[in-house]
C-alpha cells in the first residue's frame, strides 16, 4: 500500500486507496468463515485493449510505465521495500520449491514476464515483446541476461494461478449462494480436476 501512494504522489497515475469512513486503508473483518481484508480503491479512465489489438506505440508506453517502478523504488524507503513478499512467499501456501534463488529477488523479472503473459512464450522476436522492452529500457537498467530465467516466471505464474483457484473453491457450496456463483465454483472445480495449470507447467 505505501507503495502505491508513493508512487502515485510521484511519477505514475496510479489508482490510490481510498480511506474508510474510520480512516483506515485496509478494515479487516472476522467472521465464521475466517479473517477477510477489504481494499477500496479510486476508478481510472480509459477502457482495456486486448492484448492482440495494443499497438507498437502503446506497448512502448506500456513498457515504459513498469520500467519507472523500479527506477523509483531504489529511493524507495528501504525499511518498506523489505515488506514487499518475495515470489517464495507467494508460493509458500504450495510448498513449492524454486528452481534458482535468483528468482526470488529478480522481482522485477517475474513482473514483465507476468505482464506479458497473453503473447504466449517470451521472446524478443515478438513485435509487441520488443517495443515494450524497449520502453521499459527507457527508464530503467536492465541485466538482460536476467531474461533467461523467464520460462522458470511463466511456470511460476501458472504455479501462483493454481494455488489461488486451489483457495478460491476450497468452500462448500450452498443452495443459498446465487446461481451465478454456484456456476462459477462448478467451473473452478471443473478446470482443476482437469489438472489444466499441471499439464501447462
Amino acid at each position: 500500500m505505501n507503495i502505491i501512494r508513493d508512487l502515485g504522489s510521484k511519477v505514475l497515475h496510479v489508482a490510490q486507496p481510498i480511506a474508510s469512513l474510520n480512516g483506515r486503508f485496509v478494515e479487516v473483518v472476522e467472521t465464521e468463515l475466517g479473517t477477510f481484508y477489504a481494499v477500496v480503491f479510486e476508478g481510472l479512465q480509459g477502457k482495456h485493449v486486448q492484448f492482440d489489438e495494443i499497438s507498437s506505440e502503446q506497448a512502448y508506453q506500456w513498457g515504459r510505465s513498469l520500467g519507472i517502478i523500479p527506477e523509483n523504488l531504489k529511493q524507495f524507503p528501504e525499511e518498506n521495500q523489505m515488506n514487499r513478499p518475495s515470489w517464495r512467499d507467494h508460493l509458500s501456501d504450495l510448498r513449492t520449491n524454486l528452481p534458482t534463488n535468483e528468482i526470488s529477488f529478480n522481482w522485477y523479472v517475474a513482473d514483465i514476464v507476468f505482464a506479458l503473459r497473453d503473447a504466449g512464450e517470451f521472446t524478443l522476436k515478438h513485435p509487441t515483446i520488443a517495443s515494450f522492452m524497449e520502453g521499459y529500457k527507457s527508464e530503467t537498467i536492465l541485466d538482460e541476461q536476467l531474461l533467461n530465467n523467464t520460462r522458470e516466471f511463466e511456470r511460476l505464474h501458472k504455479l501462483i494461478s493454481f494455488g489461488v483457484l486451489l483457495r478460491t473453491v476450497d468452500l462448500e457450496v450452498s443452495v443459498e449462494y446465487p446461481e451465478w456463483l454456484i456456476q462459477l465454483a462448478n467451473l473452478l472445480t471443473f478446470s482443476l480436476n482437469k489438472r489444466y495449470y499441471f499439464t501447462k507447467i
